[in-house]
């Protein structure tokens, strides 16, 4: 009887080992599920993050050009830098973070998505200023033609006495 009753129990403990074990594999299964999903996010958000570098790096090239004279404007540019350093440092925390449970990884995609939206209206924001400034300097191109074209005829030639 006490051989029977020992296993028994053995059978018992057998199963409820292999139970332990199915559960643990199944839980082990999910994490690495979701640890994928997390990578797959972060692989998203880091391509966006290089198209966005290359899409600011053309704007800030086109701003370096008419701004250089502008003071207020060379100072959106630093504000711009700024932000996108902190946005890199945001992308590199969250990189950190996701190890850390899915809770807090969830918060700052959030954080960074609302982070790229106001980067993408400062984008926008700049086109529409560089696009001003492409305008005001053709009308100012076109008023120092006609102005060009109204002084020529009273010119000195090179030499003459005036």
């Amino acid at each position: 009887a006490q051989k029977e009753a020992d296993e028994r129990r053995d059978a018992a403990q057998k199963e409820a080992d292999e139970r332990r074990d199915a559960a643990q594999k199944e839980a082990d299964e999910r994490r690495d599920a979701a640890q994928k999903r997390i990578d797959g996010r972060l692989d998203v958000l880091e391509r966006g993050q290089a198209g966005i570098m290359a899409e600011l790096g053309g704007i800030k090239a086109a701003l370096d050009r008419f701004f250089r004279t502008q003071e207020s404007d060379h100072a959106m540019l630093i504000e711009l830098k700024a932000e996108m350093a902190g946005f890199k440092s945001s992308l590199d925390g969250l990189y950190r973070l996701h190890r850390e449970g899915m809770e807090i990884h969830g918060r700052q995609i959030e954080a960074l998505g609302e982070r790229i939206g106001r980067l993408e209206r400062k984008v926008d924001a700049l086109e529409a200023r560089v696009d001003w400034i492409a305008r005001d300097l053709a009308a100012l191109r076109s008023e120092f033609e006609a102005f060009r074209e109204a002084v020529a005829p009273h010119a000195v030639p090179a030499g003459a006495a005036p």
